[in-house]
């Protein structure tokens, strides 16, 4: 035999150790009984020394295995020889002795391994041997007790399977309670695999009662098990006490939480005598002990490192039960602070929850409900500092959802608090939260549920919710009611270009939920006094006829029809809001249907329909609100292809406006002295703005509404803080010189005998003084004030202007109509004051200008007078001194009137040569022509690409 063998398992090279270990037991096979019993010396030498020999170990002495060595070896003479290597002698150093008791217990798991305890010839005695010898290490080193448990558990499956069951489990009871073992981690484990798998096992009364650890009478002794506790005093019945702690701690889970946890989980155990729930045990085992104040962090991190295993594997029944308020409490404390010891293992908790919820989504209702509710937190997002709530909302399938918003619905009427102010924060907590769902479009959200959604938010904001079992407590209040309102609008702003499963647009069904309401005989928070309830129940009833119209509608003006059903059902919700403006856009509204729709004559004959529709857009965009500005741009869309020249210039008056106080005057038609309404737009408009203006973030990469903060706007705050300054410096002039007036005395005296020579008149007309100069301070900031409001309002208003022509041109860019967007654009980015607006024209122009090429060009009939006058004038536009932006958008304009002229007529061809030449004389005899050489440039290069098709 090469003892080269021996010394390649101990190679490094895995592959020279097998290759080490195959020869050695080809050599072995036919070796004498001498040479055999030599090798068990090495190889259990080789143990004690830290060595790899387990295996081949266990190898050596398999009596089925194919080498087939062990048939002369006497068990006996084994086991003599591993406790006489394993047997530390003398004064040995602390590693050596270590490495002695590791060898002994790799070479009882390589004597348990091979099987040659188990098989039917097989002596008892030498399982006990055995057994005395695993349990003997476990005690006397509490370090290397989980591990000889763990061996000893790992032997019951193979006793399991041979015909030796009964008696081997017998002995394997019998010695672990005559150790003193069956109250540890390890003993547990075993007592449960027994019980399980043979209970007809005898097992003593002591030191379990019922025979059974997971009696209910038991649960406490349990956790202090598990929880590997210090030793307490034995029982009024003598039972002995718990084993002694480990002398080390382990950061992995024992392997015995493994197997209790099945047991649960099945709730099988012991013939069928598991006495306690999984909740009972979580609380008692984990939440009580690992999770309990005074629990070290080390235990603490057991408990995340279970929470994060069974979340993972346990039935979705119950998951509910793990959210126990120590858990709860140790989770929001770790994650609110980085700094926490823990706060890694909470976070991995949290990426479990998450990690079984996208596997599961239909146990989002559990787990949202776990962390919101009882024993959490409504605001746990907030106070984690997490997105976690929302994140889990939006994994939620639509079963989920179903649930979790019954059970908002309920905390909403009933937020566990009698305080108003607290009841008010919480149901807007909630109602954020659905919004946001809504929203997002991660989660698998049904037109019932959003139904219910909508309906549940019209009743809250729009009525008194009164009735058996559903009154809430504390009442909402005029507060939450608004913002149930807010969120309705916020929810509609989203859906309204969205589609749904029937013919009913999300405006209408939810105008329908309050109906329903009104039918139930629900008292309204909105009074509406006689006219306007007769102009909505009118209303209603044409909203009706447009409905179902557009229902038995097929083709052609069901596009149409929609558009009309949005504008009433969206004008009466905010007559239910009690606006009474809304009066007039209803009379607007009718003669719009009666003309466009019913074609039918009326007083107003001479009245344009769409005029008057984009005055009614134009009331809506004006305004602070998402949701109509939404509307107005859905409306536009549906009507692009009906609006005229007159209604375009509509638009166009808007882009001319000055972005001034004055502007703002003219355009809203306000007086000169009308500052307040200014300045209570703007204030409207911030309000707005922290409900439903985060829609726009929701949707895309548009801008919050009357959230302009271009370049310029940092401008304007310079040149507003130089202002300032200024103002400052006279009011301090003003104020030196009123009070200069008292300084009558020698130089030097002070000022207190300076007022205590002033008179009663002398302070009175002092303080007339101060007063006006106060006034004259106070009237000129809000001067200010009102004219950065009225140019913020302006810019917005333009804004939106831009955005409904940038949906034309997109729609409308082979009318011929379009072409009148030309002039008005390029005039607004040579006028502007707002750089943001310039460039949103720009943009406007140059899609437009990329719409229109190949065969998407507008037709020219009668109008080749008006393009070749708009051409002249593009061309007058760019002569004008101004940013780089309109001229480069000059020439592209200029060069898509060119195609449309010569797309209509190739001999225009010469007349466009013509224009330029006009143009470039211009350029080079006048210093007042400010043309930029590009535009001649760019001619030159479409004239090289369109010259192979014009030439014949």
């Amino acid at each position: 035999m090469s003892l080269s063998h021996f010394r390649d398992l101990a190679s490094n090279d895995e592959t020279v150790r097998l290759q080490a270990a195959h020869s050695l037991l080809s050599e072995l096979s036919s070796g004498t009984t001498e040479t055999i019993e030599y090798a068990l010396n090495r190889l259990i030498r080789g143990l004690a020394s830290g060595r790899e020999s387990k295996q081949l170990l266990a190898q050596l002495l398999n009596p089925t295995g194919n080498a087939g060595v062990s048939s002369d070896i006497d068990f006996a003479r084994v086991l003599d020889i591993l406790k006489s290597r394993t047997r530390p002698e003398g004064s040995v150093a602390g590693q050596e002795e270590r490495d002695h008791h590791f060898g002994r217990l790799f070479g009882l798991e390589a004597i348990i391994k091979s099987a040659i305890l188990f098989h039917q010839s097989a002596p008892p005695d030498h399982w006990v041997q055995v057994l005395d010898l695993v349990f003997e290490l476990a005690k006397k080193k509490t370090w290397l007790r989980e591990e000889c448990g763990w061996i000893v558990y790992d032997a019951l499956p193979a006793i399991s399977a041979s015909g030796t069951r009964r008696s081997h489990f017998q002995v394997t009871i019998d010695r672990l309670c005559a150790n003193g073992l069956a109250k540890t981690p390890e003993g547990v484990a075993i007592w449960l695999y027994m019980c399980h798998h043979d209970p007809e096992v005898v097992f003593p009364g002591s030191p379990w009662r019922h025979r059974n650890p997971l009696h209910r009478s038991n649960l406490a002794t349990v956790a202090k098990v598990l929880k590997e506790s210090s030793p307490t005093e034995g029982g009024a019945n003598g039972e002995e006490k718990l084993s002694s702690q480990k002398g080390s701690w382990n950061s992995k889970l024992h392997f015995a939480w493994h197997v209790i946890l099945s047991e649960l989980y099945d709730g099988k155990c012991a013939a069928n005598r598991v006495d306690i729930s999984f909740r009972e045990f979580w609380q008692s085992a984990v939440d009580d002990s690992l999770f309990s104040a005074p629990a070290s962090e080390e235990r603490k991190l057991w408990g995340f490192l279970l929470f994060c295993k069974v979340i993972e594997e346990a039935p979705k029944h119950l998951i509910s039960d793990l959210f126990s308020r120590n858990f709860l409490r140790c989770l929001i404390n770790q994650l609110s602070n980085s700094e926490r010891y823990l706060h890694r293992a909470a976070q991995k908790a949290l990426r479990a929850m998450h990690a079984r919820v996208e596997s599961d989504p239909e146990i989002a209702y559990d787990v949202v409900i776990g962390i919101s509710s009882g024993n959490g937190t409504l605001n746990f997002d907030q106070v984690t500092k997490t997105r976690t709530i929302e994140k889990l909302l939006n994994q939620a399938n639509n079963a989920a959802l179903i649930r979790i918003l019954q059970h908002y619905e309920n905390t909403i009427q009933h937020p566990s608090t009698d305080e108003s102010k607290a009841a008010e924060s919480r149901r807007q907590l909630l109602a954020d939260q659905l919004v946001s769902v809504l929203r997002s479009g991660k989660s698998d959200k049904s037109d019932e549920w959003v139904m219910s959604l909508l309906s549940m938010f019209a009743r809250f904001g729009y009525f008194i919710v009164d009735g058996p079992g559903v009154k809430p407590s504390p009442p909402v209040s005029g507060t939450s009611q608004n913002m149930f309102r807010t969120r309705l609008s916020s929810c509609l702003a989203h859906l309204i270009s969205s589609k749904n499963k029937g013919d009913d647009s999300w405006p209408f069904k939810a105008l329908g939920a309050i109906r329903e309401c009104e039918q139930l005989r629900m008292t309204s928070v909105i009074e509406l006094d006689g006219t306007i309830q007769d102009e909505k129940d009118s209303a209603l009833k044409r909203l009706d006829k447009i409905h179902k119209k557009k229902v038995s509608t097929k083709k052609g003006k069901k596009a149409t029809l929609h558009a009309f059903e949005l504008l009433y059902s969206l004008v009466i919700l905010l007559l239910y809001n009690g606006d009474s403006d809304t009066l007039s856009i209803l009379d607007e509204l009718r003669i719009c249907y009666d003309k466009v729709i019913r074609h039918r004559k009326t007083d107003e004959n001479n009245v344009d329909p769409m005029g008057v529709l984009i005055e009614v857009l134009l009331s809506f965009i004006s305004k602070p609100s998402v949701l109509l500005r939404k509307l107005a741009q859905q409306v536009f869309c549906a009507f692009a292809g009906d609006v005229n020249a007159d209604s375009l210039q509509l638009l166009f008056n808007v882009l001319e406006s000055k972005e001034s106080l004055a502007g703002q005057q003219e355009l809203f038609d306000q007086d000169a002295n009308d500052g307040v309404e200014s300045e209570d737009v703007s204030n409207v408009e911030e309000a707005e703005l922290d409900d439903i203006g985060s829609d726009d973030a929701a949707d895309g990469n548009e801008a919050l509404d009357g959230d302009v903060v271009w370049e310029d706007v940092e401008d304007d705050a310079s040149s507003a803080d130089d202002m300032d300054e200024d103002e400052a410096a006279k009011l301090n002039a003003a104020l030196a010189a009123a009070l200069g007036t008292r300084n009558t005395h020698v130089e030097g005296e002070s000022s207190t005998d300076d007022e205590s020579d002033m008179d009663d008149e002398d302070m009175m007309a002092l303080d007339d003084t101060l007063v006006k100069i106060f006034k004259e301070r106070k009237r000129a900031t809000s001067k200010k004030k009102q004219k950065r409001d009225a140019k913020e309002t302006i810019i917005n208003f333009k804004t939106r202007v831009l955005d409904l022509l940038e949906l034309y041109v997109k729609l409308q860019h082979t009318n011929i109509l379009a072409l009148n967007l030309i002039l008005p654009l390029l005039k607004l980015i040579r006028s502007t004051s707002s750089k943001h607006i310039g460039g949103r024209a720009a943009t406007v122009l140059k899609d437009y200008a990329r719409a229109c090429r190949g065969n998407d060009i507008p037709p020219l009939t009668d109008n080749a007078e008006d393009a070749w006058a708009l051409l002249r004038k593009i061309h007058e536009e760019a002569m004008k001194e101004a940013s780089h932006a309109h001229d480069h958008t000059c020439s592209q304009a200029s060069l898509l009137v060119v195609r449309v002229l010569v797309g209509a007529d190739r001999e225009n061809a010469k007349g466009v040569v013509g224009v330029y030449a006009e143009t470039w004389t211009q350029w080079l005899l006048s210093k007042k022509c400010k043309v930029q050489p590009s535009l001649f440039s760019d001619f030159v290069n479409w004239s090289t690409s369109a010259s192979k098709q014009l030439q014949r």
